[in-house]
Formats: structure tokens, sequence, C-alpha cells
């Protein structure tokens, strides 16, 4: 029996929030997102910040390819890891991208997500939705 590692979600977390190196800030970050998160909810933050990255990871992409002088958006799925990365992208864009405390934000978008509510979740159906009609260029796809 193979075993494959298992994703540390909260390594994978520090390493999209740190910037400039500064891990240290970026762990005392999570943990008080992680805290907020705690007294907000009556479940166990770990579980819900794992039903969130679940709810709102995307299963297809889109690229844009040139060709001949018409730019198209092919379609193609992601692999589970890089499911798990866009979503994690997702979550602390929109969470940089508000007003608030960090940390605060990022416990707030992750209690919208693991609800399927939210901004984010509205972004990934847009993807979703965008690539289904794109999809008749599937076959474009050579990377």
């Amino acid at each position: 029996m193979v075993v494959k590692n298992k994703v540390n979600i909260k390594s994978l977390l520090l390493n999209f929030i740190t910037l400039k190196g500064n891990k240290f800030k970026s762990e005392k970050l999570l943990d008080t997102s992680l805290r907020e998160l705690q007294k907000s909810t009556s479940k166990n933050s770990k579980s819900i910040l794992k039903l969130s990255l679940r709810n709102i990871s995307p299963i297809v992409s889109t690229i844009k390819i040139k060709r001949r002088k018409t730019v198209t958006l092919v379609p193609f799925f992601l692999k589970k890891d890089k499911r798990l990365s866009q979503a994690i992208k997702l979550i602390i864009k929109n969470s940089k991208s508000n007003n608030s405390k960090f940390s605060f934000g990022l416990s707030k978008e992750v209690i919208d997500s693991s609800n399927n509510k939210g901004f984010v979740k509205n972004k990934v159906i847009n993807l979703h939705s965008t690539s289904f009609v794109n999809k008749t260029f599937s076959h474009f796809r050579w990377f």
C-alpha cells in the first residue's frame, strides 16, 4: 500500500500569507484568525477551515490561448493540489482586500465559505460558468 504525503493546510496558509520572509508575523496573524474563528463558532476551527477549503476549491480553470489573432479561454480540470492552492489564494486575496484587519477578514471569509456563501463562492461559480461556456474549446488544450 502506497501512502501519499498528507498536505498540511496550516503550512500552506503560512506560505501564502508570508510577505518578505517574515514568517513570524504570518504565524501570528494565522493564530489570531484561527482564535477568532474558534470564538465565533462552536465547532473546531481546523474542521471549519477544511470544510471551507473543500467548498471553495474550483474544479475547472481557464487559460488564455492566442491562436490566429484571437484569444480564446480554454477550460481544463485542476489536480487536487492545485485546487487546494487556488482555494487558499482566493480566500487570502479577498481577506486582504477587506478594510478590516487581516485576521478578522480571514476568519470572516472562512466562515462564509464554510456556509457556501460570500464573495469567494461567487467567484468560483463565475469561473465554473465561464469554463462551461467555453467548453467547445477544450480540444485546444496541449499543455
